[in-house]
């Protein structure tokens, strides 16, 4: 992703398990190391946050063939 962009979601291996409560969605959960490497939902109270002013939302998927895929608003 660009400069700028927060990362709200990664899914990588399947360590982390992502069926949670609403209380861990709402908190956020997993990690990520300094590599980029890692498991998490950032959480929807940071979402709220970030949102509350002017935003652009952009999706990048990347399958297990290594394909990317892009879309943006706003």
């Amino acid at each position: 992703m660009l400069a700028g962009w927060v990362l709200v979601q990664q899914r990588m291996d399947g360590s982390v398990n992502f069926n949670r409560t609403w209380k861990d969605y709402r908190d956020g959960f997993g990690s990520v190391d300094q590599r980029g490497r890692g498991e998490f939902w950032l959480g929807n109270k940071y979402l709220h946050l970030l949102t509350q002013a002017e935003s652009m939302l952009g999706v990048e998927l990347e399958d297990w063939k290594a394909r990317n895929f892009m879309q943006s608003t706003g």
